[in-house]
């Protein structure tokens, strides 16, 4: 009864494999899904707007991607958080002007809308809880703050 070995641990998932084990942070994977859904959209843009608004949409999605991949094993996160907030206040208005431009649909616009609003979310409250860690009072960090 002492000489039984424990029960061997699930296999670890395919994202905590691709981050190195660490766990992820929820939000970097949120936005990983919505950053391949831009690139697959982007792929369809007019010619004559795709190097132009797609090539930014895509480059400030990597940038919020990479941004809170990095948050997720630096000591200091605030920096980088509070950048990936205004990069997804850029992106947003990148998807405006894309469905504006008709390359993306109305439909698609407000399905990356509810994606990034998530993600930002997700953002603010990791950020709330960096600033309730440290004792500091909350300040406002957001894209709606001070509307």
């Amino acid at each position: 009864m002492g000489d039984e070995k424990p029960a061997p641990r699930e296999a670890r998932s395919t994202q905590n494999r691709r981050f190195g084990g660490a766990p992820p942070a929820v939000a970097a994977l949120r936005m990983e899904g919505l950053l391949l859904w831009v690139i697959q959209r982007c792929d369809d843009f007019p010619k004559k707007h795709r190097f132009s608004v797609g090539d930014r949409w895509i480059d400030s999605c990597l940038d919020i991607e990479t941004g809170l991949v990095e948050a997720t094993y630096v000591r200091d996160k605030r920096g980088l958080l509070a950048a990936a907030s205004r990069g997804l206040v850029r992106a947003r208005v990148l998807a405006r002007l894309a469905a504006t431009l008709h390359a993306i649909s109305l439909d698609q616009q407000a399905h990356f809308d509810r994606e990034s609003l998530e993600i930002g979310r997700m953002v603010g409250g990791w950020l709330r809880s960096l600033t309730r860690r440290a004792g500091e009072p909350p300040r406002d960090v957001g894209p709606q703050a001070g509307l």
